[in-house]
């Protein structure tokens, strides 16, 4: 985890000051967790065999090989959901800005061309451009369309056909066999690996 904040750290330089102490904060309490650990812990890599196969012969090291991936998988979901909140608020912040900004640079690019022929203005940190809107239809009513079509351009009218795979369940439940067209077949069993529930006391 304090890996993939670290290099989240490096990779979002522009983060603000609360931010910044958001993450050293996560980053401080994992290392310090990871110390306490790492003393009793298995090294799950001690397992792997010649030829590259990994033996597990008792429940610590089952144990501990399922900690490596719970884990990490957690480490995953915290950099995601860090990730998504610091893309959030930029969001935020840019969707402000234009908000504030956007319709008076408008204003003041359509004085500035007035009466000229070019459509865009190139400033020092981007580029402001004006373009037409293409004119065209919207559909605001569509039975009024599909009427209207029947009548005056019929070949316009396409219907696709569709089945309720509810009744057709339904009819292979009751037949015992799969429908035309479908195959039967049996899933094997599927293991994973579950983060455990945390009961409190």
């Amino acid at each position: 985890m304090s890996d993939t904040i670290e290099a989240l750290k490096k990779a979002l330089p522009a983060q603000d000051p609360a931010e910044a102490a958001i993450i050293e904060k996560m980053v401080a309490e994992h290392k310090a967790a990871e110390e306490i650990e790492e003393a009793e812990r298995i090294n799950p890599f001690d397992l792997i065999q010649a030829g590259g196969v990994v033996k597990i012969q008792t429940q610590d090291e089952a144990d501990s090989v399922t900690d490596v991936i719970v884990r990490a998988d957690q480490a995953l979901e915290n950099a995601k959901a860090l990730a998504a909140a610091m893309v959030a608020r930029a969001e935020s912040k840019a969707r402000r800005l234009r908000a504030i900004f956007e319709s008076a640079l408008g204003r003041w690019a359509k004085w500035q061309l007035e009466g000229k022929k070019r459509r865009s203005l190139i400033l020092e940190h981007g580029q402001l451009q004006l373009r037409k809107k293409a004119v065209h239809n919207q559909t605001f009513c569509e039975p009024d369309l599909i009427a209207w079509a029947e009548v005056t351009i019929p070949n316009a009218i396409t219907y696709k056909a569709s089945v309720s795979m509810e009744d057709v369940k339904a009819w292979e439940e009751k037949n015992g066999k799969p429908a035309p067209g479908r195959i039967h077949v049996d899933e094997e069993e599927k293991f994973s690996i579950r983060v455990p529930d945390v009961k409190e006391e």
